[in-house]
C-alpha cells in the first residue's frame, strides 16, 4: 500500500517543479522454507507481519513551446522497518531507487501524446542484486518504456489510455529461487480519467491491466534450481487506483 503526498510550484511559466514523500505499508506472510542444509522452514511460519516505509521523489517539467514538452523525476531508495519474524528471508528490505524521462506532443488543443523512460536499479539494493545462493534474489535492472495518450472530451472531462512495457527483473536461472515473488508481468495496458469540479478540485482514476506472462526454470540454473525439477511462475493481474487534487 503506497500514498504520495506531494507539492508542485510553477517557477515560471515554462519550470514548473515537484516533490513527494513515498509511505508505505508492506503485509508479509509466508512458510516458505529457507535455503540452507535440511531447508527449515522461516520463523515466521505463516504469521501476518506489518512493515512500514518511506521515501523521496523529486521531479521537473519544462514546457518547450505550445506543443512540445519534456520532464524528469528521481525517486530514492525506500528505507523500511524489518518484516520482524521473516529476517530470516528478506532481512534490510528497501524498494530500489527510480529515474523517469519523458516527452510530451500536442498536436492539437485537445490531444495530448505522450513517451516515457523509466529505469528501475535493482542492482543498488543488496537483497535483489545478491544471488540466491548468497541471501539474495538475483536480480536485474529494468528498463521500461510507455506511451499514452490523453484526450480532452470537455472542459470537465478528459479520458487516457497507455501501454507499458520492461522486461521481468527475473534471470531464468533464479526463477526457483524466486518463486516466492512473481515479479514475471512484462506489459501493461492502462485506461483512465480525470474529472474537474473546478479549477482546484479534481478526482482521477484508473484502472490497470497486467497482461499474462510465465517464466521457466528448466532445473539447470543456479545451486537451488538444481535441487528441484523444474519450476515455472505466472502472474496476471489488475489494479485500480483513485486520486484527489487540491490545487492552491
Amino acid at each position: 500500500i503506497k500514498g504520495i503526498p506531494a507539492v508542485s510550484y510553477a517557477v515560471t511559466d515554462q519550470l514548473s517543479v515537484g516533490m513527494g514523500a513515498h509511505i508505505n505499508v508492506a503485509l508479509f506472510s509466508t512458510d516458505l522454507a529457507l535455503g540452507q542444509p535440511g531447508f527449515p522452514e522461516t520463523q515466521g511460519d505463516g504469521r501476518l507481519e506489518i512493515a512500514y516505509g518511506i521515501g523521496g521523489q523529486v521531479g521537473a517539467m519544462y514546457k518547450i513551446n505550445r506543443q512540445w514538452a519534456v520532464g524528469a523525476s528521481l525517486t530514492s531508495p525506500q528505507v523500511f522497518t524489518d518484516f520482524g519474524r521473516y529476517e530470516d528471508i528478506i532481512p534490510n528490505f528497501k524498494l530500489p531507487p527510480e529515474m523517469r524521462i519523458g516527452v510530451a506532443y500536442r498536436p492539437t488543443d485537445k490531444l495530448l501524446l505522450a513517451l516515457d523512460y523509466k529505469w528501475i536499479g535493482w542492482t543498488q539494493i543488496d537483497l535483489f542484486d545478491k544471488l540466491p545462493s548468497e541471501g539474495g534474489f538475483g536480480w536485474r535492472d529494468q528498463h521500461t518504456v510507455g506511451a499514452g495518450v490523453q484526450y480532452d472530451w470537455n472542459q470537465a472531462l478528459t479520458m487516457r489510455a497507455g501501454v507499458n512495457y520492461g522486461r521481468t527483473p527475473l534471470r531464468d536461472n533464479v526463477v526457483f529461487a524466486n518463486a516466492l515473488a512473481p515479479v514475471v508481468y512484462e506489459t501493461h495496458l492502462a485506461l483512465g480519467g480525470e474529472y474537474r469540479f473546478d479549477k482546484k478540485t479534481s478526482l482521477s482514476f484508473s484502472l490497470v491491466r497486467t497482461l499474462r506472462n510465465a517464466q521457466t526454470d528448466n532445473g539447470t540454473g543456479d545451486l537451488f534450481s538444481q535441487l528441484g525439477s523444474g519450476t515455472r511462475i505466472g502472474y496476471n493481474g489488475w489494479d485500480a487506483d483513485i486520486q484527489w487534487s487540491l490545487r492552491f
